[in-house]
């Protein structure tokens, strides 16, 4: 599934009860698919989302939220974040349908370290923090900063939501030395075991095998909550390693950067319709971006050591590819027309088709999006 995003900023306030007053710069990133233009290489050209979507967000920017109405119901007494954005998307669906285009989900940021996810009617809550990850150096522990990330359900308020999560975590870092042992030492007289460990330590960093530790510590624990229904759980390390479980299994990714420039330039069109399709990357000279490509791949840890192997090769492959693309003209490396972003990725799910996942982020603003169906 190919999509494109785009993020929107506002900022608000908004009262809990009577005592409350919160005031919050909200960040919305609207995910939209429609049909692609064979010619321009475009789902949409961002900056016409924007203007269909920036009179939506002018309403609710340096605005009291308990005061927007989305229809003729009498205005809400007690504000509720996740009956707002319900009605948002259902709004910002309808103007996109308008201009042949599809809402796929919304991501808005929320207080106390939280996002909501809108998908289908559904609501699911991510809790995103800071984290510490241990790294093994000798028979010293390190810390290095990485990305906390759980996607719940839940019917707890997000303040108890941040205390448990406080009080799960609290008490892990004193027993990751006695953990990374016996990750270490697991299976090590199975032959299997031996095999399995060798390949997970090629494949991936000590930092890397302790946020799987700390994912997979996270899950048990809060499988003994039965106000939570965890649907995953995500760490990415100052590396850019990411690893996530969820309850169809485990995935391992990458995400890079690489300052590159591209021209949108189209062969087919004369130089008046590339600059009016395209602006000015339909110049010889392009734009020069610092990119970044997030890269996902499901990992199947009970099909054997030949699995294992494999997808430490492909892993390989892809890094040095995108590694390439530094200091360099992607018209060159990927070799598609015109050269959006839509193309690209189009173009490598192609060539590494054992990837789920790949986002290629142009701008703080853009992203391109193709998921495996």
């Amino acid at each position: 599934m190919l999509t494109v995003s785009r993020r929107f900023r506002f900022s608000s306030s908004f009262t809990e009860n009577s005592e409350k007053f919160y005031g919050f710069n909200f960040e919305l990133w609207v995910k939209i698919s429609g049909k692609l233009d064979p010619l321009t290489g475009f789902i949409c050209h961002l900056s016409e989302v924007k203007n269909i979507l920036d009179p939506i967000i002018d309403k609710l920017d340096h605005q009291h939220l308990n005061d927007i109405t989305f229809d003729s119901k009498q205005k809400n007494k007690k504000f509720d974040l996740f009956n707002f954005l319900d009605k948002l998307s259902n709004l910002i669906a309808s103007s996109l349908n308008d201009h042949e285009l599809s809402l796929v989900d919304c991501r808005l940021t929320a207080p106390k370290n939280l996002q909501l996810f809108h998908s289908d009617g559904k609501i699911t809550v991510s809790y995103i923090n800071k984290m510490v990850i241990p790294q093994l150096e000798r028979a010293s522990i390190k810390w290095a900063v990485g990305d906390l990330k759980i996607d719940f359900t839940s019917t707890k308020t997000p303040t108890e939501m941040e205390s448990l999560f406080n009080e799960i975590d609290s008490g892990f870092p004193e027993n990751m030395q006695e953990g990374i042992e016996k990750l270490i030492l697991s299976n090590k007289n199975t032959a299997q075991g031996s095999n399995m460990n060798e390949m997970s330590s090629k494949m991936y960093s000590m930092e890397n095998n302790c946020s799987e530790l700390y994912v997979n510590y996270l899950m048990d624990e809060f499988g003994k909550n039965k106000n939570i229904q965890i649907e995953s759980i995500q760490i990415e390390s100052n590396s850019g390693y990411v690893y996530q479980l969820k309850n169809d299994g485990h995935y391992h990714g990458f995400n890079m950067t690489a300052h590159a420039g591209h021209s949108l330039n189209q062969p087919k069109l004369t130089t008046d319709e590339a600059e009016t399709a395209f602006g000015p990357c339909s110049n010889k000279h392009g734009h020069s971006f610092k990119f970044g490509f997030m890269m996902q791949i499901k990992t199947y840890l009970d099909e054997g050591i030949e699995s294992t192997k494999n997808q430490a090769s492909q892993a390989k492959d892809s890094l040095a590819f995108f590694r390439d693309l530094e200091n360099s003209w992607l018209n060159n490396k990927i070799p598609v027309i015109p050269c959006t972003g839509e193309n690209m990725i189009s173009w490598i799910a192609n060539r590494f088709d054992f990837l789920g996942n790949i986002v290629c982020i142009e701008t703080e603003n853009n992203q391109f999006n193709w998921t495996k169906k």
